[in-house]
This record gives structure tokens, sequence and C-alpha cells, in this order.
């Protein structure tokens, strides 16, 4: 009598751990968003532009108080990129490679609501007169900015359709991360990279490299990761 007491406690107390607690949405571990726990709510956001390994997206109809996460999903379901929570409506997510990918919303108040979308991006060539650079020629523009806070824009050229990998590199070589792995066409490209490593954890202060290869060719440069 007095064990089947104590194993009614026990699993009263096990059920009611379960009715208070509440996941907490956190948007940079994976199956968070869109798992279980997540209440799907049709038409939260809308696509708002796609560009460059980039699409934009808006939320809608989300009150003020509450702030909104996002994600950015391989076609194997892996994080690629994304946003913590905050109170922008508008959010950026950026893919390292051409692919299919899936973005997650997701927000919380009384509880945890998320929605989807699938989107393929591909790399685009920016409209810069050739007549200005040429197009016979591999060239790696200026970082900017050099001093990289968030984020930062790479240009360079390709002679010819060619395997492109840009990497991000300590000063003594050992590599951190990848920007873009993947073929481009001829002309000039451009990618936006946010300061993150290969774990998507943000860049720690300091000097880097960021090497372009593209076949036999190869160009550095180095930039500063700021606070």
């Amino acid at each position: 009598m007095k064990f089947r007491l104590i194993v009614g406690i026990i699993a009263g107390m096990f059920l009611w751990m379960g009715f208070i607690h509440q996941p907490e949405y956190r948007v940079n571990q994976e199956g968070c968003a869109g798992s279980g726990c997540h209440i799907q709510k049709k038409g939260l956001f809308s696509l708002h532009k796609m560009a460059n390994l980039k699409v934009s997206v808006r939320a809608h109809g989300i009150a003020r108080q509450a702030p909104v996460g996002a994600q950015l999903l391989d076609a194997r379901g892996r994080i690629i990129d994304y946003q913590e929570p905050g109170y922008s409506r508008e959010i950026s997510l950026n893919a390292p490679q051409p692919g299919h990918y899936r973005v997650l919303i997701g927000y919380k108040l009384d509880q945890p609501y998320w929605d989807s979308l699938s989107v393929t991006l591909t790399p685009s060539i920016i409209n810069i007169p050739s007549s200005r650079y040429g197009t016979a020629t591999f060239k790696l523009f200026p970082i900017h900015p050099r001093k990289v806070r968030q984020a930062a824009v790479l240009q360079f050229i390709l002679p010819e359709k060619r395997q492109v990998e840009v990497g991000v590199y300590t000063p003594v070589g050992k590599k951190v991360g990848t920007i873009f792995s993947g073929f481009l066409a001829k002309g000039i490209h451009e990618i936006y990279w946010k300061a993150r490593d290969q774990y998507l954890h943000p860049l720690e202060p300091g000097q880097y490299l960021i090497e372009l290869r593209a076949g036999r060719d190869r160009q550095v440069q180095s930039l500063l990761v700021v606070q």
C-alpha cells in the first residue's frame, strides 16, 4: 500500500511538471522551430525578396511585444543560418551555396507558434559594367567594410564558370568557416556574409583572412572583426 502511494506521488509530480513546463523558443538550436512543441500557424510571414543566396521575409499579424526568430534549414534539416528573436518584422537569411532550403519563422506569447515555406536560392551576377573592370581577369575586390561588426560584402570576378570556395581563416591558417562553396558562372559576383564560424557562432573579435579559390586561382584579403 505504501509502495503504491509513493509511486502515485512520484507520477503526480511528473504530471504536474509536464503541465507547468513551457518549452523555450531557442531559435539557434535544431528542431525547436517547427517541432512538436510549437503550434503551426499559417500566414505568419511572406516572402519579400530573394537574391544572391539571400532570402528576405516579412512577418505579419504578430503582436508588437512578441519577439520573432527565424531559421534557414537545408534539405537535410540542418540549421544554415538563423536570426535571434527580436522585434524587427523584416528578416534576412543567407545560404552558403545554391540549393533548396526551408525558412522557419516563430514567436512565443502564451504559446509558441511557427510557420514555414520552401525556397530555392541561386547565386546572382551583379550588374557592374564590364568595360570598367573586364571579365577576363580573376579578381577579389576590397571587402566592405574592413572592420566588420555583423556582416560584410564580398565581390569578385570570374573569367569563366568555375568551382568556387570562399573560406575564413585565422592569421595562423586555421579554418573557422566556409562562406560559399559551389559552381558560379562567368561574371561579377557578390556575396553577403554574416561574421559567423562553421557552427554559426559569431566570430570572436580579431583579425581574419578571407580566401577566394577558383580553380588554380587564389586571392586572400584580411579583415578585422570588432564588437
